[in-house]
């Protein structure tokens, strides 16, 4: 009796195979929902603005570290952008298809301390953290998920996290994207 169902998934969580384990275990649920003969709609956001959270304290203090150089691009995604786009498929009604959700042309560590200078009035600097396994160390997560999340991040800087963010906005035509300073204003 489930007339649509709108699934969570991630950017790139349809290709498999990535050695991203946190994307690839994501692609057979993909498959199985598309093939249940139940409508659908597939949302793939990327990487949350809501991991800044942690780098408040820091972003405040004028410094935040990622562990991939300043200009390296990557998508990013805010929550309240996936929570818009799931209540306008449960009004519109399925695609029956996937949907990449990230920041148009994605985001940098630049662009982060830009938008953290804007919205504090202060100068903030980045620095690269070392290797991903060493970042995440101090992450309050278990030993796999910190694993999980090495692998991620690996595959952020071995290839380029991007997708198709503008497909949903063909489909959904008055959506459009929050920006890394407007989430800051509003949450950080």
């Amino acid at each position: 009796g489930v007339g649509h169902v709108v699934m969570h998934t991630a950017v790139h969580a349809d290709r498999g195979a990535t050695g991203a384990r946190i994307l690839d275990n994501k692609q057979p649920l993909e498959a199985r929902l598309a093939g249940s003969g139940v409508p659908y709609t597939i949302l793939r956001p990327a990487w949350f603005l809501q991991n800044l959270f942690g780098a408040k304290a820091y972003l405040e203090q004028g410094m935040f570290s990622m562990p991939w150089p300043a200009d390296m691009t990557w998508a990013a995604t805010d929550v309240d952008d996936v929570a818009r786009l799931a209540v306008a498929f449960l009004e519109r009604g399925a695609a029956n298809r996937g949907f990449d959700v990230h920041i148009p042309g994605g985001i940098t560590a630049q662009a982060i301390g830009a938008a953290a200078e804007r919205v504090t009035g202060r100068a903030v600097a980045y620095m690269e953290a070392p290797g991903t396994r060493e970042a995440v160390e101090p992450y309050p997560l278990s030993d796999m998920h910190k694993t999980l999340y090495a692998e991620l991040f690996d595959y952020f800087k071995a290839n380029t996290y991007l997708g198709e963010p503008s497909a949903v906005t063909k489909v959904v035509k008055d959506f459009t994207y929050g920006t890394i300073e407007g989430f800051m204003r509003r949450e950080l």
